[in-house]
């Protein structure tokens, strides 16, 4: 087996979170009323997804650094 860099890692990291972020976005309504806040942590999950694949493919280098700042 070869090494396990950390570009490797950070998308085994990001596939495990999409698929978290994907399973709470569907069950949010069967969870009962008083448990708030499941749909915010569904999207926060697909963002570090986006933020991860933007990692991976080296676009943070292409992109301005006033849409970046806010992040």
């Amino acid at each position: 087996m070869t090494d396990l860099d950390l570009r490797t890692a950070v998308w085994l990291t990001a596939v495990l979170v999409g698929m978290m972020s994907l399973v709470l976005f569907l069950l949010r309504n069967s969870y009962p009323p008083y448990v708030r806040g499941i749909t915010q942590w569904s999207s926060d999950l697909a963002i570090f997804l986006l933020l991860a694949y933007c990692f991976q493919s080296g676009a943070f280098g292409r992109i301005s650094s006033r849409f970046l700042l806010p992040i």
